[in-house]
């Protein structure tokens, strides 16, 4: 019976202190967010977590500030900041969010360039190479082995 009693205390005593830690702050009013891409369905993440699939919209509290970001495969990503507007600070500016995504540009494309220039390098250096001149013609010739051998066998 006693524990019965300790644990009905201990239960009082820490609904006591979650009721004092409650802020006394009214919450943030939400803010309806509405999002569009070009081309539609880029997946749209605001950095404080909540996300969705463009055309969406997000019920979003007017924070400060955050980020938002519109990803989708072959484009490249498009990052937006979203913040309380200056004239209405229960709402959010810029809001509706339209984005127009570009798409990535491909690899193709650079491959073909160092292949260009692979082949205007043999160009380039076969004309800068310098022509060699012609060997003096003082120089004696020097004799083949079998001619050496040859005349080593009559000396002796």
């Amino acid at each position: 019976m006693s524990r019965v009693f300790v644990v009905v205390a201990c239960g009082f005593t820490l609904a006591a202190c979650s009721t004092s830690l409650e802020s006394p702050s009214p919450a943030l009013p939400k803010q309806s967010l509405w999002i569009e891409s070009q081309p539609p369905g880029a997946e749209a993440k605001t950095s404080l977590g909540p996300s969705c699939r463009t055309p969406c919209g997000l019920e979003m509290q007017a924070a400060d500030e955050f980020s938002l970001t519109l990803a989708l495969k072959g484009y490249q990503p498009h990052t937006v900041s979203v913040r309380k507007d200056e004239a209405d600070s229960s709402k959010l500016a810029p809001n509706p969010i339209k984005v127009e995504l570009q798409p990535v540009k491909k690899r193709a494309a650079l491959k073909k360039k160092p292949a260009v220039a692979a082949k205007q390098a043999p160009a380039q250096s076969a004309s800068a190479q310098p022509t060699q001149a012609p060997a003096p013609a003082t120089a004696a010739p020097i004799a083949p082995w079998p001619a050496v051998e040859a005349a080593a066998g009559t000396n002796r």
